[in-house]
């Protein structure tokens, strides 16, 4: 092996590593599924380590799902809806204004009309209300003469206001997919939310084989349906796959009550939704997930839901992928909510309407340029808020290479802003942006008066929520899950807040985790990159959460073709191995191409690429490079 240094792009993102799985369990899964090697690497590095388990994996059937009333509250949330619509009670879907609980409302609206439901909706204002159940919501329904509320996508941790919708004689059927909030003391549970345990563990037979969390506080609400609560096969469930479950559940249960309009339901129509949802909330694409996405991608790619197709349309969508949906649908839906009303998004999915389903999505790609337009002023004062801060002056580069561990070891663990003159449907992003420029968890505060409304966004390998937990004397409302979640604090809190949660991280982090890694599954020689390797590509979308793109190591690759740039933005050159030649393309990646030019010799980190743009050829996209020196 010849003896070489490395030189990383002055824009390199991360530090490489190459992952050693077991070369035993490499080698017998190549000789029990005849894959190549390369993609072999891949599964084991996910952690599918046999036969059977990957084949499940690329079959992905709906037939592999889960039944329903496995999730713990699910039959008895199905009877009290079902009961509902004999007595033709009035039912409210509480919902959420992003994609997750946008499609979540627009699911359960659309099956629940279809068995003969009165059924209508309620999305809370951002702006004026937030996230979540609250009491004034409440106290409009109960005006309203509302008899059920069904929530999607929010309600775990509303103790009060479903103790309040118990006064107005107002039952609660929560479904979430967040985290519960815990007890410190089992014997600090009220009665009534001890009663809620006990229901949510009765109907599953043994409490203790079923019911794993005990010191949960829970809402004393009609019943609890959250795959985070305790037993269920797959706990990383979308709130739209929650809802989908709670639907399923209900035309099953019709189904066995001999309800005719049961029988004229075809869940499958609505995957399309599921996909969306589970997509754009950045859930695991594994297990339950990856089934109800592989296959609602499908659906959705030839949806008859009118407002979709409309919204694909104005989208010029070249396929439905999910890339497609992260960068094309989602952000114009989740505009709705962002910038103006989210109820424009929910008529959006249960209009029959062409027309109105036209000038819906027109408006919802107005608001999505609003959007992007003060997305890109917010984050550029958040960036001068926190630079100004810092006793060093920062490279001039989108993302601060190694993170900014790697500038100022002694720095800030944790990034907390805030301003009156935000935002909040804008806050959520640029958190997620400054977590990829700075490598920092992050939070973004929109004030208003005395509080504000923030949103959290962490790095790989620190939990979020539970830090959150540590700081909740100090907030006066949070929510959420590991990478991500949401705070409502008290303008006079923030910088106890800042302090507070700056110890959580230097005492619960150590060593490198704050610094970017590039995890790379294999090398890659180009001899073996060709199109026989297509099929097996081709099978492993959709990739997202937990399911990336699989990362290759191209070592001493030869530029043969001096780099070009795209549209101003991309760069496009060719180099070769052995005898194969290939066409990298490194998207963004403007700021490489008079770099690049001077090497003769590079090791390049990059996705497989399949074009299918007038012929299909084999491409490396390019996620960072080095040049190799002899």
């Amino acid at each position: 092996m010849r003896d070489r240094t490395a030189r990383l792009l002055q824009h390199g993102k991360a530090e490489w590593r190459l992952l050693k799985p077991d070369e035993e369990i490499v080698r017998h899964l190549c000789a029990s599924t005849r894959l190549p090697e390369q993609i072999a690497r891949v599964f084991v590095n996910r952690g599918f380590l046999d036969a059977d388990a990957v084949q499940r994996f690329l079959d992905a059937s709906l037939s592999q799902l889960h039944d329903p009333f496995l999730l713990g509250g699910l039959r008895r949330a199905a009877d009290r809806v079902l009961s509902a619509i004999h007595r033709q009670e009035r039912i409210v879907i509480y919902g959420d204004y992003d994609v997750d609980g946008v499609t979540s409302t627009a699911l359960l609206v659309r099956v629940l009309r279809a068995l003969g439901a009165r059924v209508s909706y309620y999305v809370p204002n951002r702006m004026s209300l937030g996230y979540g159940l609250h009491r004034q919501a409440i106290e409009e329904l109960a005006v309203a003469h509302t008899n059920l509320i069904v929530t999607v996508d929010c309600g775990i941790n509303a103790i009060e206001p479903v103790s309040a919708a118990q006064k107005l004689g107002i039952d609660v059927v929560i479904t979430d997919h967040h985290e519960p909030k815990e007890s410190d003391e089992e014997d600090e549970l009220e009665l009534v939310q001890q009663a809620s345990l006990f229901n949510y563990a009765f109907e599953n037979g043994d409490a203790d084989a079923r019911l794993t969390r005990f010191n949960l506080v829970l809402p004393a609400a009609y019943a609890v349906v959250d795959p985070k609560c305790g037993y269920y096969p797959f706990a990383d469930l979308a709130g739209v796959g929650v809802a989908f479950k709670l639907a399923h559940g209900v035309v099953k249960l019709a189904r066995e009550r001999h309800i005719a309009q049961a029988f004229d339901i075809d869940l499958k129509e609505h995957l399309d939704l599921v996909a969306l949802g589970t997509i754009a909330d950045a859930a695991p694409l594994r297990d339950e997930n990856r089934i109800l996405v592989k296959n609602g991608l499908r659906v959705l790619a030839e949806t008859r839901k009118v407002g979709l197709r409309k919204l694909i349309e104005l989208s010029r969508l070249r396929q439905v992928d999910a890339d497609s949906v992260v960068f094309g649908l989602a952000p114009r839906i989740n505009a709705a909510g962002r910038m103006g009303d989210c109820r424009l998004a929910v008529e959006l999915l249960l209009t029959a309407n062409t027309a109105e389903a036209e000038l819906i999505a027109r408006d919802l790609d107005g608001l999505n340029q609003d959007r992007q337009r003060v997305e890109r002023e917010t984050f550029q004062n958040a960036i001068e808020q926190f630079e100004s801060s810092l006793p060093i002056e920062l490279p001039d580069t989108p993302v601060i290479p190694g993170g900014l561990q790697k500038f100022l070891p002694d720095g800030p663990r944790v990034i907390v802003l805030a301003s009156d003159e935000w935002n909040p449907g804008v806050v959520g992003i640029v958190a997620s942006r400054m977590v990829e420029r700075y490598y920092l968890p992050t939070v973004v505060i929109a004030l208003q008066g005395d509080a504000g409304r923030g949103s959290c966004r962490s790095v790989r390998g620190f939990h979020i929520f539970d830090a959150l937990r540590e700081c909740s004397d100090l907030l006066e409302r949070y929510g959420g899950h590991r990478v991500a979640a949401g705070v409502t604090i008290a303008r006079s809190n923030i910088e106890a807040f800042r302090e507070r949660l700056n110890a959580v991280v230097r005492h619960d982090v150590h060593g490198d985790e704050l610094t970017p890694v590039l995890d790379i599954d294999a090398v890659f020689d180009l001899r073996d990159y060709t199109l026989d390797l297509l099929d097996v590509l081709e099978k492993l979308p959709p990739f997202g959460q937990s399911n990336p793109r699989p990362v290759f190591l191209g070592r001493g690759l030869n530029l043969v073709e001096t780099p070009t740039a795209i549209n101003d933005r991309h760069v496009r050159f060719c180099v070769m191995q052995h005898d194969a030649y290939r066409q990298v393309i490194a998207f963004n990646g403007i700021n490489s191409k008079d770099e690049i030019s001077t090497w003769a010799s590079m090791d390049v980190v990059f996705h497989p690429l399949v074009d299918h743009y007038r012929e299909t050829t084999l491409q490396l996209q390019m996620i960072d490079a080095r040049e190799c020196l002899q």
